[in-house]
């Protein structure tokens, strides 16, 4: 199974889907969708990758890296 990088840091910083989604204010489900890739990145969505970033410590780029 290929894990998202999102959701590996997460769980290497010991982090809960739901902890999270309390420090950023959006629900849980979010996040989730979010590690599965099941949301487009439209700029609400962009912008809940931004405070997920800023909240985990990491770079935008490492949990979402380009597509080659």
């Amino acid at each position: 199974m290929n894990q998202s990088p999102l959701k590996l840091a997460r769980l290497l910083q010991g982090i809960r889907q739901v902890d999270l989604s309390k420090a950023i204010d959006v629900d849980t489900s979010i996040i989730s969708k979010i590690e599965s890739g099941a949301v487009r990145d439209i700029p609400s969505i962009l912008a809940v990758k931004v405070k997920i970033a800023e909240f985990m410590g990491l770079p935008v780029d490492v949990l979402w890296p380009p597509e080659k």
